[in-house]
């Protein structure tokens, strides 16, 4: 995470980049000066950094170091976070740019995924994309946890949200990124959606999980299916779906893989979804 000097840095360079000053003069541009480019590759540019006052240290080295907040935690993943950030090509990549993206990301590790992850063509190749990235996201999450629950006394809560809402427009985007909001708080009726008995159904149960763990510090109820706290051994998670449930996390070769990819250099350049 960058540091407040970094962040500062980078907010100067941003105003020159728009041609003014200050914040005042940044402020009476209009909206289109900060929609990106067509085409233009998308960045992250503000986000949580490590200011000395909110947030006082790296997050994982304030929970290693013993000094996080001992309090029940709740967190979890869309099925495709990923999906806003390449949406036109998200699930339908051609097997050699695939082939090709797979060598800058993984390196001296892209043989082990190859052969963990084949994508002989253009078909396999769409598939892998998405469950490879569905499968980092969520070892990257256990090891998170695994690192938590040894400084901590209290419990954590993960889940897997795998019901993308309907959006015939753009069946592309999938269970993407916040895409869990509306059920966890039951408001399928502030978004006009052609919606089924499952979406009603998954609504029902996230938001009961939700109003469950606020009020206890629990999300388990009578007539809930059962939400295991999160432990070390067997790698589980909930998957939030029409059949909501328990399950295993994913394969131990392909778990062996991302913890040791996430020790590695290589994890400096991971994709943030």
């Amino acid at each position: 995470m960058k540091t407040l000097a970094d962040a500062e840095k980078d907010g100067v360079d941003y105003l020159k980049s728009k041609n003014v000053t200050s914040l005042e003069q940044l402020r009476k541009l209009p909206a289109e000066a900060f929609v990106p480019v067509p085409g233009s590759a998308r960045v992250l540019r503000f986000s949580p950094i490590v200011d000395g006052w909110s947030i006082p240290g790296i997050p994982l080295d304030v929970v290693e170091g013993g000094n996080a907040n001992d309090v029940p935690l709740l967190t979890g993943m869309q099925a495709d976070e990923g999906s806003g950030n390449a949406p036109l090509t998200y699930g339908k990549i051609p097997a050699p740019e695939w082939h090709k993206q797979v060598q800058q990301l993984y390196g001296d590790l892209a043989n082990k995924f190859e052969q963990l992850y084949p994508s002989p063509d253009d078909t396999a190749a769409s598939v892998v994309e998405k469950q490879s990235a569905r499968d980092r996201g969520q070892a990257s999450m256990y090891l998170w946890c695994s690192k938590a629950i040894q400084k901590q006394n209290s419990k954590i809560y993960t889940y897997y949200f795998n019901r993308a809402t309907p959006w015939p427009e753009h069946p592309e985007f999938g269970a993407h990124h916040t895409g869990e909001v509306i059920y966890m708080f039951s408001n399928l009726d502030k978004l006009p959606r052609p919606y089924t008995e499952d979406d009603r159904k998954v609504a029902a149960i996230a938001s009961g999980y939700l109003l469950n763990y606020l009020r206890t510090a629990d999300p388990n109820e009578t007539g809930l299916p059962t939400w295991d706290s999160f432990k070390t051994n067997p790698p589980e998670t909930l998957e939030i779906a029409p059949e909501t449930g328990m399950r295993p996390l994913m394969s131990a070769e392909k778990l062996a893989f991302w913890k040791e990819y996430f020790a590695s250099p290589l994890a400096a350049r991971a994709p943030i979804f």
